[in-house]
């Protein structure tokens, strides 16, 4: 059961300004599939996993994809979906927050 990036994505830009103001019933379906899906995107291997990864300044690997630049806004809402969908980044946003950049601390804190 493996959620491929082109439907992560299409979920994942429904949770993020302007989708949840323009398309509050797309909002939150993708909220309900996030909450109600968690062993497609748990884990270390997950789609979901490997995005938020790829997403982090501290990370070594970069994922492709349009949303790349919204990850602190994702982050948010996959916590208020489900925080066990987040708990495993923790370590690595301590790292975000620890940064040189104020900019990105910033969004790491935001």
């Amino acid at each position: 059961d493996h959620i491929g990036q082109p439907l992560l994505d299409s979920i994942l830009e429904n949770v993020v300004h302007p989708a949840q103001t323009e398309k509050p019933a797309a909002y939150a379906l993708a909220h309900k599939l996030l909450r109600q899906r968690p062993r497609e995107l748990q884990g270390p291997r997950s789609s979901l996993h490997q995005f938020v990864q790829g997403c982090l300044p501290s990370s070594s690997s970069v994922v492709e994809s349009d949303l790349r630049e919204e990850w602190n806004s994702i982050l948010l809402e996959l916590t208020r979906a489900s925080m066990d969908l987040v708990s495993y980044v923790l370590p690595q946003l301590t790292e975000v927050i620890g940064m040189e950049d104020e900019g990105t601390r910033l969004k790491g804190c935001a």
